[in-house]
């Protein structure tokens, strides 16, 4: 869902570029510009931020 829906106007950045609020703000803002859901974009941002630096660095 993520790469073909954020990769259709531009290359889908990896989820472990931006941390947890980068990805909320970001998926907040472009959402409107799909064609995901409601539940698509909760379940997309979730990805996004289990997969973020914010969890990355935590692993570390």
């Amino acid at each position: 869902m993520f790469v073909s829906q954020c990769g259709v106007c531009h290359s889908a950045p990896a989820p472990e570029s931006r941390g947890v609020l980068a990805w909320q703000a970001d998926v907040q803002a472009y959402q409107p510009r799909t064609s995901l859901t409601a539940e698509e974009g909760r379940l997309v941002l979730r990805y996004l931020q289990l997969h973020s630096s914010s969890f990355a660095e935590q692993m570390n």
